[in-house]
């Protein structure tokens, strides 16, 4: 514990000397992720596959807001959906607009997950951005979470069908529409989207709890939470969750999650006390923890700086 906390305090350190730098190539690197995981999924491998203009997109982007980088993405999959053919195209424009117009616009600030999501799930680590989310922000994130699972299941449709789409007839317009909408609103996503939200929320929860030890427990049952949505959805939707898989990758993103916890949050201490005190005009909530078990660890204040941060992150 204490090696993680030393970690926490040398890499804000390092951050706050380099925090411009580092932010340009983490946009970057996430520009590039995603753009390079939109030309592996696509089945289309024209000009918007060329991995140098790729890599130029991306370094745009790693100097424009974080925000713009699932909108690029987006104009990205619609590019390469045309390409495929006119009706990808036009489901993938639709879902697109409906994602940004109902979804992203309520939660601006969390628009990122909608690109993080779809590419932890390419690894199988689909846990992990809900687990995530539930220790760092609010169960509002779930408007972010979710959509981006349904952009992975649309690309997926298209992988999947690009060669029965090529032998329809071309003016087949209902059968191509109907081919790819079955595809990417199967039974499947749905168990997905319920096991995300799920996750999510009760991770969320459990971090608000003020329990002790919440955010570790949160991050367990969060994992168990994923995997029992997938084994109800399996027994009553009939549908192929591969449980085993889903079961490695959840214990991969569960030790995926427990590492960014060491590194991200303040421990919680079993003799910790919540005290309330109030004057004329506020109401005092304060954590007080024994000098004696905080020693050695990240140290009094940056646990109260990391805490004040999440809890300025949560609101």
């Amino acid at each position: 514990m204490a090696l993680f906390g030393g970690l926490r305090e040398k890499l804000e350190r390092v951050y706050a000397q380099h925090s411009q730098l580092i932010d340009v190539l983490a946009r970057f690197l996430l520009a590039a992720g995603m753009c390079f995981l939109i030309r592996e999924a696509a089945p289309y491998s024209g000009i918007l596959s060329n991995p140098v203009l790729m890599l130029a997109l991306s370094a745009i982007l790693a100097f424009l807001p974080v925000q713009l980088i699932p909108a690029a993405g987006a104009a990205l999959i619609i590019g390469q959906a045309f390409g495929l053919d006119l009706i990808a195209g036009g489901v993938a424009l639709a879902v697109s607009l409906v994602i940004f117009l109902l979804f992203l616009r309520f939660v601006p600030d969390a628009m990122v997950y909608a690109a993080l999501t779809p590419m932890t799930m390419f690894f199988g680590l689909d846990a992990l951005i809900p687990i995530c989310c539930g220790l760092r922000r609010s169960p509002s994130s779930v408007f972010a979470v979710c959509p981006g699972a349904v952009v992975y299941g649309m690309l997926a449709s298209f992988s999947k069908n690009a060669e029965a789409l090529k032998s329809m007839e071309e003016n087949d317009f209902a059968g191509k529409l109907q081919l790819l909408i079955r595809g990417t609103f199967g039974p499947e996503l749905y168990v997905t989207l319920l096991a995300l939200a799920g996750t999510l929320i009760l991770t969320s929860a459990l971090m608000s709890s003020g329990i002790n030890y919440a955010p570790y427990l949160a991050v367990l049952f969060g994992g168990l939470t994923y995997l029992l949505f997938h084994l109800i959805g399996q027994a009553v939707l009939q549908t192929e969750s591969h449980l085993p898989v889903k079961a490695v990758g959840v214990a991969a993103s569960v030790a995926a999650a427990y590492i960014l916890l060491l590194i991200w949050m303040p421990l919680r201490y079993s003799k910790s006390e919540r005290l309330h005190f109030e004057d004329d005009n506020y109401y005092y909530f304060v954590k007080a923890v024994p000098k004696a078990r905080a020693k050695g660890h990240a140290g009094e204040s940056s646990s109260f700086r990391a805490a004040d941060e999440r809890g300025r992150d949560r609101s």
